[in-house]
């Protein structure tokens, strides 16, 4: 007979965070979307009946911590109702008002040495290890410090930042190496907020952050239910629950109209999706779009029912259909183009 459990992994909630792209016309959903996609992890931790969740970090957001989000996260942990282990990241700095509000007794925040909890899910025997920040710039290789138990399920949940995956913020750096032959059956990571499984032996898991913020955290946005039957991992399930999706479309100008643009965008996004949109080449649409950009944004929105932060033109600097072109008219036509598309609220991207 298998025995097994589940149980949840998120990271980089970055709770209360603003978006860097784009301001809505609600000034309160760029903060609210964190909080809704942290309540539908819960909510999926309920529904599938998971044993415990672990968060690897940056819970708040350094620039948007407030007594209030503090509040939140606690609510939803006390609703969540099962233990929840949390490894402190570079964005975690205690507040003053920490103290007068404690978290509940089902969360257990790591401290900055290594610390294992036992606990017992459906009859099995699991650890619980972790390591926190202990400033906001993590000099010390947290991973390294980390050891598994043997003939034991364990979790190792840390901030870092692991070489191989790193996207120019270096923290408690580490390398993928220092994560091997540690009697660790799974890595619940954070810090890199694209999600990434880096290893299934052992599983080496950042589920990136929960929230996408601007369009380099595009796509889809959530955690990861991690299923567990026979001491192994038999099952990573990725759950979407961000509040606002980032998406980033790109499109010939020479073969695709406005409408059939207004399609596209349709059949692949939702209202409270936001939009990049990038027309190559030349045609009707890359026309309508240097000459008319707010008028065509606004046809967009009303026809696909999306929010288009942006739109860009990218054009062949070398050729434009009767040969080739000197350097120097296409610098100077690139800078012409740069100042009158700034005028109109684009951007010339010149290949």
């Amino acid at each position: 007979m298998m025995r097994g459990f589940r149980f949840v992994h998120c990271a980089d909630l970055h709770l209360g965070a603003r978006f860097k792209d784009f301001q809505p016309d609600d000034p309160g959903e760029a903060g609210r979307s964190s909080l809704k996609s942290f309540s539908a992890i819960v909510d999926m931790a309920i529904a599938e009946g998971a044993s415990f969740m672990v968060i690897s970090g940056d819970v708040f957001d350094r620039r948007n911590a407030l007594p209030s989000t503090r509040l939140f996260f606690s609510k939803e942990a006390e609703r969540a109702g099962i233990p929840i282990f949390v490894a402190k990241g570079n964005h975690d700095a205690e507040k003053p008002w920490d103290r007068y509000m404690p978290f509940p007794r089902n969360v257990r925040v790591f401290g900055t040495e290594p610390e294992t909890v036992k606990i017992r899910v459906n009859g099995i025997d699991v650890d619980v290890t972790g390591v926190s920040f202990a400033s906001r710039y993590e000099g010390r290789n947290l991973a390294a410090m980390l050891w598994g138990s043997p003939g034991t399920f364990t979790v190792a949940c840390v901030h870092c930042d692991v070489e191989e995956a790193d996207e120019g913020h270096p923290n408690a750096v580490c390398r993928l190496s220092d994560l091997m032959d540690k009697d660790v059956d799974y890595w619940a990571l954070g810090h890199i907020h694209r999600r990434r499984v880096m290893s299934e032996r052992p599983y080496v898991v950042y589920p990136g952050n929960i929230q996408g913020r601007g369009f380099k955290e595009s796509g889809p946005k959530g955690a990861y239910l991690v299923s567990v039957s026979d001491g192994r991992v038999s099952r990573l399930t990725f759950v979407p629950t961000q509040g606002v999706q980032w998406k980033e479309v790109s499109v010939d100008s020479g073969s695709v109209s406005e409408d059939e643009l207004a399609e596209i965008l349709a059949e692949d996004s939702s209202p409270t999706d936001v939009v990049s949109v990038a027309v190559k080449g030349r045609g009707a649409l890359a026309d309508s779009a240097f000459h008319d950009s707010p008028g065509l944004k606004e046809r967009l929105e009303g026809k696909a029912h999306v929010r288009v932060a942006r739109i860009e033109i990218r054009t062949d600097v070398l050729e434009d259909g009767s040969g080739i072109r000197s350097a120097g008219e296409s610098l100077i036509e690139g800078g012409r183009d740069a100042i009158e598309a700034a005028a109109r609220g684009h951007r010339v991207v010149r290949n």
